[in-house]
């Protein structure tokens, strides 16, 4: 009969300093909302499309994941990941100083505030 071509990749990136202390895990937590929120507009297309895209930090670094049909996984994969990666070392696009171009204005804050808020429902200083 006829499957269905559903493919799924996982990538998990070794970031050795994303859990040596609470402030590394808040940052790891920070930098994972902050990707997730700038490519919100183009997991939502890609949802439709029953494509999906997730992050998360864990102990290890990062782990990435994006599964559903196979035919443009490839593609939102490599959107994907140039979001998480526009936060590497100064480039043209990012200067060091400011958040990369990927990251709209005032976001920034709202991510920051949400973190807060959802550490303080654990009972977590923020």
């Amino acid at each position: 009969k006829f499957k269905r071509p559903i493919a799924d990749l996982r990538l998990k990136f070794v970031a050795t300093n994303a859990n040596i202390s609470p402030l590394h895990r808040a940052c790891a937590d920070l930098y994972v909302m902050l990707c997730q929120d700038s490519s919100t507009e183009t997991t939502y297309q890609a949802s439709v499309c029953e494509l999906e895209f997730v992050g998360s930090a864990n102990d290890a670094g990062f782990h990435l994941r994006a599964y559903g049909f196979d035919h443009k996984l490839l593609c939102l994969a490599e959107k994907m990941i140039s979001i998480y990666l526009s936060f590497r070392l100064p480039s043209e696009t990012n200067t060091g100083v400011n958040l990369p171009n990927t990251i709209k204005p005032g976001r920034f804050q709202a991510c920051l505030e949400s973190l807060r808020r959802n550490y303080g429902n654990f009972g977590l200083k923020a």
